[in-house]
């Protein structure tokens, strides 16, 4: 968990300095790779079933944005 947590603040620190640079298209690709990852780890913690593909779909029906 502490490592979610790691990720986590690394990645939110990562979107502020995208949001703060609008048109800086590598941070905004570097904040979509964090999240692909964290999306990755977060299925990894367990209690999330066995269909990584699955657990992917209820993630973007219950955030769109993610999708």
């Amino acid at each position: 968990m502490a490592k979610l947590a790691t990720h986590r603040a690394y990645l939110d620190a990562e979107m502020q300095a995208a949001r703060a640079a609008p048109l800086a298209r590598r941070k905004a690709l570097l904040v979509a790779l964090l999240i692909d990852a964290f999306v990755d780890r977060l299925f990894a913690v367990g209690g999330r079933g066995d269909d990584i593909l699955a657990y992917r779909a209820e993630l973007v029906q219950r955030f769109a944005p993610l999708g």
